[in-house]
Parts: structure tokens; sequence; C-alpha cells
């Protein structure tokens, strides 16, 4: 018990200098946090997943340049990942997009019942070779 050596101010000395640290490091991540919140956000889900690597980030446009363990670059949106919109643009032009779209991205000759309603859900994919996707929305119509 050579700890109980210390005395109960060598105690105290430490566990100030220890309450000191944590409040600086909350104080540096809640700051980062109110100066761009969607920034934060992006950064913190994308944080977790060992698949995805932050390439660059650009405050002025929004945006941050992820990629996948398989190499792939996708440029990202703050803003449309903090709205549920995720596009996912990839360096040969091919364009992702997920989540709560408007039907504009969906082809005229897709067949749209009338009256759609409820949060849409969009998932479209294009590329110089093909376009594929679909989507889901609640409808009055009956079965």
């Amino acid at each position: 018990m050579a700890w109980l050596g210390i005395g109960y101010g060598g105690l105290l000395v430490m566990a100030l200098a220890l309450g000191t640290y944590v409040f600086f490091i909350a104080k540096n991540a809640l700051g980062e946090f109110t100066a761009n919140p969607r920034k934060a956000a992006v950064e913190f889900v994308f944080s977790g997943n060992p698949a995805l690597e932050e390439v660059s980030h650009g405050d002025a446009k929004g945006t941050m340049t992820i990629r996948t363990k398989s190499g792939e670059e996708m440029t990202l949106s703050y803003k449309d990942i903090a709205e549920g919109k995720i596009t996912l643009k990839g360096k040969d032009g091919d364009v992702t997009q997920l989540g709560s779209q408007g039907l504009s991205a969906v082809p005229g000759w897709v067949p749209k019942p009338a009256d759609l309603s409820g949060g849409i859900s969009l998932f479209h994919a294009d590329s110089a070779l093909e376009v594929a996707g679909q989507f889901t929305a609640k409808s009055p119509m009956d079965a």
C-alpha cells in the first residue's frame, strides 16, 4: 500500500489535475461541435466505422472526402447528411444518392402512383453505364 504514503493532499492534487484535464478536453470538443455541428456529427459517425477513412474536409464548401477499404474515394456534404440525404460522388463521376430525397432523381419512365406521401426514401445510383435505384413512399391507393 505504497500509494497511501502520498497522503490526502497528494490525492487532492491528482484529482484536481485529472479534473482540469477532462474539463479542457470536453471544452475543446464542445467548442468544435458548436462551431460546426453538422461537421462534428458527420465526423463522429464516420470515425466509428473502421471501413472508412477521412481523406480531407473542406469547411468552406461543407464537404468531406472519405476513402473505403477498397480504395474508392467519395465526397459527402455535411448539410445533406444532417438532413438525411447522402450523396456519394466517386472520382469517375458516378453519383449515388441515399436517404430522404425527393422524386426528382427518379427517371420519368419509372411508374409513380399519384399522391405519394410520407417520408420518401430513395436509393439512386447513376453511372456512365446504368441508372439503378428504388424508392419507398405511402400512397392512398387500395391494393
